[in-house]
């Protein structure tokens, strides 16, 4: 009889989850009582942020059988209003701390959802889902560009834009959704390069073009090994990309510069397929210096013409060490012939005359002239 007083006495009273509960009750309780009414006195301006710290650092203390899941609602919940006390009470700084904290209650959803599933690719779309899902939905609602108080804006898509990336990049790491991870890093880059200030809008499309291309062809890598010419063929279309918006941008110098990069990353594209000797990679070359013949013809530009003609050139002289690829030939040769009569069709402007030889004195007008 001792001995099942004993385990009566040391047995809980409440089940596994209920003290959290009632901790997240007293959390929201303290950040409402905050925004209904304000301290007399500077020295109890903090106490409700205190008290929300303790609750939640007591709740998995006291009642650590509880389900993960249930902290990760719980810091979910707290997060938000935390955002929501923040955005009533003009103070924007206390956004920063409660999108971090969501950002963990993020996580802890994802490892709820990987003891359940036992797919860590799942588990990273569910963290995905949840931190960027509600913090822009919130961002969208509540928050707006114009408004003075960027601290607040950024903290909420700061966590939202970086914690995706982080949960898209855990899912690729699964081969299981490596293509939804790929594409879920695609839509916040996209976000990013909306989101970003208008001073760093142009760096953030570029940040955004080179990665998304670095983490697809890590996508479609793990379905087919590529290899060391599809990757620089890659980085090319990359930079070509980038060389397009400036172009469109009429940023010329920076459109050219970038575009000589991505000729030069199909140059050395073109150099491997002596080594590998594969058809498709060497007709795609022949194809990329066309591309650039054609471009370098469109924006009147003289290097990248002699380029792509140097380029067609010298693949068609190399296939045509086995007398495979006749009709690549004669289509190398009518794009040079065309690329030459295009150069040459060129005159000199009529206001500019052309200069007089060394020794030649120059041309008296006729009106001039003696009779």
């Amino acid at each position: 009889m001792a001995i099942m007083g004993a385990a009566a006495v040391v047995a809980p009273l409440l089940r596994p989850g209920t003290t959290a509960l009632i901790l997240l009750a007293l959390c929201l309780a303290v950040i409402a009582r905050r925004c209904l009414s304000t301290p007399r006195t500077p020295e109890m301006s903090w106490y409700w942020l205190v008290a929300t710290g303790c609750f939640l650092l007591t709740a998995p203390v006291v009642d650590g059988d509880a389900r993960v899941g249930l902290f990760a609602a719980m810091w979910a919940v707290v997060a938000l209003a935390l955002i929501l006390a923040g955005h009533v009470i003009k103070k924007a700084w206390v956004a920063l701390p409660a999108s971090v904290l969501f950002f963990f209650a993020a996580v802890l959803f994802g490892a709820q959802v990987l003891e359940s599933t036992g797919q860590p690719g799942v588990s990273a779309l569910a963290g995905y889902g949840a931190v960027v899902g509600v913090l822009y939905v919130l961002r969208l609602l509540l928050l707006d560009a114009d408004q003075d108080r960027p601290v607040e804006l950024y903290s909420v898509i700061g966590t939202a834009i970086g914690g995706g990336a982080i949960f898209a990049l855990w899912a690729i790491l699964d081969h299981q959704t490596v293509l939804l991870g790929a594409a879920a890093y695609t839509v916040v880059a996209v976000l990013a390069c909306f989101e970003a200030p208008a001073t760093r809008r142009k760096a953030c499309v570029d940040a955004g073009i080179v990665s998304g291309a670095v983490v697809w062809f890590w996508a479609c890598n793990s379905y087919l090994d590529l290899g060391m010419f599809w990757a620089i063929q890659w980085c090319a279309l990359a930079l070509g990309a980038l060389a397009v918006i400036r172009y469109v941008g009429e940023r010329q110098k920076t459109g050219k510069a970038l575009l000589m990069g991505a000729a030069a990353f199909a140059s050395v594209g073109a150099f491997t397929t002596i080594f590998s000797g594969e058809p498709v990679q060497q007709v795609l070359s022949l194809v990329v210096f066309a591309a650039l013949l054609v471009v370098g013809m469109t924006l009147d530009e003289r290097v990248f013409t002699v380029w792509g003609a140097i380029g067609v050139a010298t693949g068609v002289l190399w296939y045509l060490r086995g007398f495979t690829y006749l009709l690549l030939a004669l289509l190398a040769l009518a794009l040079i012939a065309f690329a030459i009569w295009r150069l040459n069709r060129k005159k000199p402007d009529a206001g500019n005359p052309r200069p007089p030889l060394p020794n030649q004195p120059p041309a008296v007008p006729q009106e001039q002239q003696q009779p």
